[in-house]
């Protein structure tokens, strides 16, 4: 339910305080710091976000602690009677669009501090979706909570992506497929275009030393190669389907990455021919 709750809220109008026809002068400013940092999440703006959400807690932080200090349990009957808690609505849902932005940056710990933020300071905060109902922040925190407490430790470095394929190379290795998958998504969320870019502009495979083919086709290799661990996750885990529509990404789409292995003299091996190996075991 929380998914659907999500995916509304971003594809349509992203309306997560009052309606427009709801608003009284004292709450549109919240309703539209809500609106802007939901669209701010949506294009990747985190520095926006933060902002956003920091501009609101200063203006009505204490009107929403008010507002929840008066409740003992989620306000409910007609949608006016919500609506009358504008400021702790906003605020839960605005706290909750910064925690999001925190957690798709794989700081942890920040999303986390909102997240138990909304639970314990404005637990009675709801949101409205445009499609005609009301969703409670501090449930889908809790959620997020769980979800966040059951995953592995990551390490996400600097971000690069050299750092995060070694590290997904790494946990595929020992055996950690939870943790090999957050890296190589994170490869390919942050390296994805740049990859296919690199791709487009070439005819044949590229030759040289290391430090030439790595420098110069970077996210082509890294995130070649990630798509080629995801597909050996998936292979590992009895999903012949996920693993197959990973193996022909590379195959399709990334077919000059390589990747080096210094172990030995140290050789580069194409992904490509590499997941077609592993497409003729499935």
């Amino acid at each position: 339910m929380l998914r659907k709750y999500l995916i509304t809220a971003f594809i349509i109008g992203l309306t997560c305080g009052v309606p427009a026809t709801a608003l009284h002068a004292e709450d549109r400013q919240s309703s539209e710091l809500v609106q802007r940092a939901w669209q701010a999440l949506q294009t990747g703006d985190a520095d926006q976000v933060t902002g956003l959400a920091a501009e609101c807690l200063k203006l009505y932080g204490e009107e929403a602690a008010r507002m929840q200090a008066g409740l003992q349990d989620y306000p409910a009957g007609e949608a006016q009677n919500v609506f009358r808690y504008w400021a702790l609505n906003d605020v839960a849902t605005i706290l909750f669009v910064e925690a999001e932005a925190y957690r798709r940056a794989g700081v942890i710990a920040e999303a986390k501090v909102r997240y138990r933020r909304i639970v314990d300071e404005f637990g009675y905060g709801q949101a409205w979706d445009p499609q005609g109902f009301f969703w409670k922040p501090a449930q889908a925190a809790r959620e997020k909570l769980q979800t966040l407490d059951a995953m592995p430790q990551l390490d996400y470095g600097d971000y690069s992506s050299s750092f995060l394929t070694g590290q997904a190379w790494q946990a595929y290795r020992s055996g950690d497929d939870a943790a090999a998958k957050m890296y190589v998504d994170k490869v390919i969320e942050l390296y994805d275009a740049q990859a296919r870019d690199m791709q487009r502009g070439l005819t044949a495979l590229p030759a040289g030393d290391a430090d030439a083919v790595n420098g110069q086709y970077w996210a082509l290799n890294d995130v070649g190669t990630s798509y080629y661990i995801r597909g050996k996750i998936y292979q590992r885990q009895h999903k012949p389907l996920a693993a197959r529509m990973a193996f022909e990404t590379v195959i399709s789409n990334l077919n000059y990455a390589q990747w080096w292995d210094p172990s030995g003299d140290g050789a580069f091996f194409q992904a490509a021919q590499a997941a077609r190996e592993a497409l003729s075991e499935l």
